[in-house]
């Protein structure tokens, strides 16, 4: 009877064995092209611009590999207004690496790198209104450049917009007017203002309809108007927190015996 023998495979061999087509893997895996979302809250200065927390911007990344390069595409990008009024303009900044020294992008917005700071400008004159967005999305030329980095993420982003200065209704932005007993030819008038809008307002503008023409006091940094038909008081310069009330009392002087001011309005400005 012949005798059989047990061959054992070496359990060196076998762990080698992995670590020769592990690489393989890995290496096969960075040629993949990539996408990303990335959301970022600005809360800096840009020149020109009103910084604000209340603006973001998001943007699908993806990039091809050619000629040792990267080239990076940002499409579509998406402006948000998130605050309480329309804004008029916005602008988006970003570091890129040293070796990028050209931008390409749409024609709807306008695109310029700094070759000394190495900070890509985007930016764009519309009018977004309040929890509005601005999409820039062009397949054919999107906001493009190309480094030898590999995954890079656009550095130290900042996002700005300019507010409209119209004053406009605002939600949660409120206003009472009570008027007291007319003595010696005048109303007693004291208003307040609320404002729960989330939002601070740089500036207000009450209205308080009339039936006769009138005459007001008022306290420093308001103005008025008066017709046969409204009074309005302004305080284009006094701003008003989240949370926060802003009152005055005043003395009208007018021809009206009787005056309903229950319908008093207020708007606001950011």
């Amino acid at each position: 009877m012949g005798i059989r023998r047990l061959r054992r495979r070496n359990p060196l061999l076998r762990q080698l064995g992995l670590l020769l087509t592990m690489p393989m893997f890995i290496t096969g895996m960075s040629y993949a092209l990539f996408s990303q979302d990335l959301t970022v809250n600005g809360n800096e200065s840009s020149v020109a611009y009103v910084s604000n927390n209340y603006t973001t911007v998001t943007y699908t990344k993806s990039f091809t590999f050619a000629a040792s390069k990267y080239t990076y595409s940002l499409n579509p990008m998406t402006i948000k207004n998130n605050g309480v009024t329309s804004i008029t303009a916005w602008n988006v900044q970003f570091t890129v690496p040293a070796d990028v020294t050209t931008v390409t992008c749409p024609t709807t917005i306008t695109c310029s790198i700094n070759n000394t700071t190495h900070v890509i400008t985007l930016s764009d004159t519309i009018t977004v209104a309040a929890g509005g967005t601005n999409v820039v999305n062009n397949a054919t030329t999107p906001i493009r450049f190309a480094t030898a980095t590999a995954n890079f993420v656009p550095q130290n982003v900042v996002i700005s917009a300019t507010y409209a200065t119209t004053y406009v209704a605002i939600t949660g932005l409120t206003v009472v007017a009570k008027a007291g007993t007319k003595t010696g030819g005048a109303f007693p008038l004291t208003v307040t203002i609320t404002n729960n809008s989330g939002q601070p307002i740089s500036g207000w503008r009450v209205t308080v309809p009339t039936t006769r023409t009138c005459t007001s006091t008022v306290p420093t940094g308001v103005t008025y108007t008066c017709t046969a038909t409204v009074l309005t008081y302004t305080g284009a310069a006094i701003s008003i927190a989240n949370g926060a009330q802003y009152q005055f009392n005043t003395t009208v002087t007018t021809n009206m015996t009787t005056w309903t001011t229950t319908a008093a309005a207020v708007k606001g400005k950011a």
